[in-house]
């Protein structure tokens, strides 16, 4: 756990290794990293391995109010093919705000993968970053409880991009940074 992370403008990068065998246990929900807060909101953003409709990869959820939709929102960073059996270098940047000016970018193998414009929080609210896995709704699955493990490595934090030494990991901030 990373705590306040939501000091105006933040970088937080992870990378994930699920194996070839780790089960979905989808109706079940599984979340690989999460931004979660202090209120009595849920998660702002989650990464799933999920969709609504089962399947696999890796998802974000953001949620009902962050969008403004009356529902929760789903965007596919990875696909099952790109997922499993390899390591894959997560990057997110954002602008920590209730107004409308802030944004959420998620970079996935060093190539821009999601892009949210908006409020990304709360007023006042405390965000704290989550890596691990966190299961919920295990009732819903008619299945037998799998386990599931998730190999992290490589967690960074900072206010720029330079501070997360990207170059460490074969990335430049200036290439990231300048794609649309």
């Amino acid at each position: 756990m990373i705590c306040c992370v939501n000091k105006k403008t933040t970088w937080t990068a992870w990378s994930l290794y699920l194996p070839d065998d780790y089960k979905v246990i989808f109706p079940a929900k599984t979340m690989l990293a999460q931004f979660h807060n202090d209120a009595d909101n849920p998660p702002a953003f989650t990464f799933e391995n999920q969709s609504y409709s089962g399947g696999g990869g890796y998802w974000l959820e953001t949620d009902e109010y962050i969008t403004g939709y009356g529902y929760n929102r789903q965007s596919k960073i990875l696909d099952n093919s790109e997922m499993y059996g390899k390591w894959n270098d997560i990057l997110v940047n954002v602008k920590w705000t209730h107004e409308e000016d802030g944004f959420f970018k998620i970079w996935t193998n060093g190539k821009l993968a999601f892009h949210h414009k908006g409020k990304t929080q709360d007023k006042d609210e405390l965000i704290v970053f989550h890596v691990g896995v966190y299961r919920s709704y295990l009732s819903k699955t008619p299945k037998s409880d799998a386990t599931q493990i998730a190999y992290y490595d490589e967690i960074r934090h900072g206010e720029t991009c330079k501070k997360l030494k990207l170059k460490d990991l074969g990335y430049s901030c200036k290439e990231i940074e300048n794609q649309k």
